[in-house]
């Protein structure tokens, strides 16, 4: 199968919403409510698209050297015009100052409130993340049994916060492409790449030389589901370096 890879535009943000559930099926059963209505999935897509642009109009208003700038790309099929899978970037230029405390961070992805969301899912999810980017990339490094809380910077790194390539289409390199600009971008910039793997995303990062930092598991009992969710921190070291 012909792929392109291409960045995401407005008009991309249902398509690259809808192929990001299906991928990550274990997590968006976590998050929201499943199935969501035609009614909740508009409000999530129009929520999408107003921080995506956000983000845009910050870069722009940053000038020419922003401190961090998101990237957004999609995988489509040349013969279907589908998109097939999506991956989203964030560069962090200069080492990034901590000024909010896990609990806070986690807080903030509750506003506003959306239809379908588990919220108390998602603050214990968007916990476990918090956790584990300070055990990963804090400056300095935390210690052992250290208040993750008393972390006060965060080093420069190039972050993917997702990679989702469709069920019927995974198998194909597909994640291998989506992945492999950010890989270019952190060794060009001379930085660390940093992520949260699932289990099921691990093999293909090991295959990158990325290594586990720190492991977090959500138990997902108490929101009426089975099992649990881990999630583990993962850095790769740049092959080049400026």
């Amino acid at each position: 199968m012909a792929i392109t890879i291409s960045p995401v535009r407005i008009a991309d943000v249902r398509g690259s919403f809808d192929v990001t559930a299906r991928a990550l099926a274990r997590t968006s059963e976590v998050i929201y409510e499943m199935p969501l209505t035609e009614e909740a999935r508009d409000i999530h897509v129009a929520h999408r698209t107003k921080k995506m642009l956000a983000a845009e109009a910050a870069t722009a208003n940053r000038g020419e050297e922003p401190t961090e700038k998101a990237f957004s790309f999609k995988a489509v099929d040349t013969a279907t015009g589908e998109i097939v899978g999506v991956s989203r970037w964030t560069i962090y230029y200069q080492d990034e100052p901590v000024t909010k405390t896990i609990e806070e961070e986690a807080m903030s992805f509750l506003t506003p409130a959306l239809p379908q969301v588990r919220t108390k899912a998602l603050y214990a999810f968007r916990m476990c993340l918090e956790r584990i980017g300070r055990k990963s990339v804090a400056l300095p490094p935390v210690k052992e049994g250290e208040d993750l809380n008393s972390v006060k910077m965060l080093s420069k790194r190039v972050y993917l916060d997702v990679l989702a390539v469709d069920p019927s289409h995974q198998g194909q390199g597909i994640g291998k492409a989506l992945l492999q600009w950010g890989l270019d971008e952190a060794d060009r910039l001379g930085l660390v790449t940093f992520l949260e793997s699932t289990n099921q995303g691990r093999p293909l990062y090991d295959k990158y030389d990325f290594e586990p930092t720190t492991s977090d598991t959500l138990d997902v009992t108490p929101f009426g589901l089975d099992g649990v969710l881990t999630h583990t921190g993962m850095v790769r070291q740049p092959k080049i370096k400026n």
